[in-house]
């Protein structure tokens, strides 16, 4: 078992770096690479786990938004479903995902910033609260008619420009 700082500590780290590859191949047996535009990650259906590579050393043409030169993807998140608890022994803040938003709140406090309302995307509503700790945000997102955690997201907020904190 390993707990989320196991993971977090190679925040980062490129997709090609020898110990975190290593780290990864240990770990997890069932990794598979997605790509999805510029973004690339890994999934463990086994274990319940998102593993997020950011490009932020890409470089862009600014007026067409088009590539101009590709930069070598770092570590910047990961997603945590339920299943993860098969291989994490500890999760943000002791909380488990039985919890309920009141609970997260109770153990981890008030909340740097609470997102909620609809998603026209989604066709959803949705309700969020993200904790800011230093140069890391653990976001829980929660089922918004139960406020039962649906998912935790913790990522590196120098990492992930777009959600940055």
């Amino acid at each position: 078992m390993i707990s989320h700082n196991d993971l977090i500590r190679y925040f980062g780290h490129d997709l090609h770096d020898d110990v975190f590859c290593s780290f990864l191949s240990e770990t997890f047996t069932d990794l598979v690479d997605r790509v999805a535009g510029e973004d690339i990650f890994m999934i463990s259906d086994q274990y319940g786990i998102e593993i997020g590579f950011t490009n932020c050393g890409s470089l862009f043409i600014d007026y067409s938004g088009d590539l101009f030169e590709r930069s070598s993807p770092v570590f910047s998140y990961i997603t945590l479903y339920p299943p993860s608890l098969n291989i994490l022994n500890k999760l943000p803040f002791d909380t488990s995902f039985g919890d309920t938003r009141e609970e997260v709140i109770a153990r981890a406090g008030a909340p740097t910033r609470t997102d909620s309302g609809f998603s026209a995307l989604l066709n959803k509503k949705y309700l969020v609260d993200n904790y800011k700790v230093s140069d890391i945000v653990v976001t829980y997102d929660y089922n918004a008619d139960t406020e039962t955690i649906n998912f935790i997201q913790i990522r590196h907020n120098e990492l992930i420009g777009e959600l940055k904190l």
